[in-house]
């Protein structure tokens, strides 16, 4: 994966973005582990959090604490790509 940027998370955790090993133009995300292993931290498409995302939901596996927080960086993400600030 050509990484483009990450976020730390905690413990060695890290969330990774850039373009795919299968695809220079496609789009990737994956969670990182220390000491890095590519059967741990696979790759997924980035179009692929929206199934992950609605799969969960619809099986009930996300707390109320979690699901507002993705709301709400949802929600900050959905303004600014329209053109607001807050």
């Amino acid at each position: 994966m050509n990484v483009i940027d990450s976020v730390q998370i905690a413990n060695g955790h890290t969330i990774e973005w850039g373009y795919s090993t299968w695809d220079p133009n496609a789009t990737a995300i994956r969670n990182r582990y220390e000491p890095f292993s590519p059967h741990s931290s696979s790759e997924l498409p980035i179009e692929d959090l929206e199934h992950l995302l609605t799969a969960a939901t619809n099986w009930n596996l996300l707390d109320t604490g979690s699901m507002a927080r993705m709301i709400e960086a949802l929600a900050v993400s959905l303004r600014q790509s329209v053109g607001g600030d807050n």
